[in-house]
């Protein structure tokens, strides 16, 4: 699943990639953007894009939305299932959106299902996560207003940590992905955009979200390999109990 995300401005090095066009947007419209939190929560407000005229343009959602008929907040939608089932499949066909991260997290339980461990996900190359998403309208207590969804499916490379993960798209699937009237064929086609080699993971310090929302929050014990070291392929040292 993703129940946590991370939504910052780049560093100076992680903007200069080539991110594509939208992404680079993307990227610099934070500067001034007052959702920025490295610690987003489901029910908190985070800009998601959909498609505009012309291109893509960012809306203030909330994370997660309840449908009439469910008791519990739904946050998650399986791509298994996305575009049969019930509480997805008219969003699926009508309002997808892109959800821009920096990064997203998950946490290793251990015995009683304990956490024992936090890990920080992100796009191998530093640059921005774009995840698929769905959006609905809810009546919220102000009036009308927009929520979204994450959508994941099987995670294999770091399944040691989490079996799910967000589906992520390239810059140019993205633009696909949020137009209403892309071919249902073509839909089904971008869940596979990017896969998990396309992933870096790191560890986080486990509890630093109970601070605030501030830098430590997403601060790896091993640097991003961006940030000028090897990436190390062993596995991590909470998951192999070294």
């Amino acid at each position: 699943m993703c129940g946590r995300l991370g939504l910052s401005l780049l560093s100076d090095a992680e903007r200069n990639l080539q991110l594509g066009r939208d992404a680079t947007w993307i990227a610099e419209s934070f500067a001034e953007n007052r959702y920025q939190n490295l610690d987003v929560r489901p029910t908190q407000v985070m800009p998601v894009l959909v498609q505009g005229v012309p291109g893509l343009r960012l809306e203030p959602m909330r994370w997660g939305w309840r449908p009439a008929w469910s008791k519990q907040l739904l946050i998650n939608a399986r791509t298994e299932t996305v575009a049969t089932k019930a509480a997805w499949r008219a969003a699926y066909r009508e309002r997808r959106c892109v959800v821009p991260a920096t990064c997203y997290y998950e946490w290793q339980a251990g015995p009683a299902k304990r956490p024992v461990a936090k890990f920080a996900f992100r796009d191998k190359r530093g640059a921005l996560l774009l995840l698929a998403g769905l959006w609905a309208t809810e009546q919220g207590k102000d009036g009308p207003e927009q929520h979204f969804v994450v959508l994941t499916r099987t995670m294999v490379l770091h399944a040691q940590v989490h079996d799910r993960t967000p589906v992520m798209l390239t810059p140019d699937d993205a633009r696909a992905w949020a137009d209403p009237e892309a071919p249902e064929q073509e839909v089904a086609a971008l869940l596979g955009s990017q896969r998990d080699v396309d992933l870096v993971m790191r560890e986080v310090e486990l509890g630093a979200e109970k601070r605030g929302a501030g830098p430590e929050v997403a601060k790896p014990v091993e640097a991003w390999p961006w940030d000028g070291k090897a990436l190390k392929t062993t596995i991590p040292r909470s998951i192999s109990g070294e």
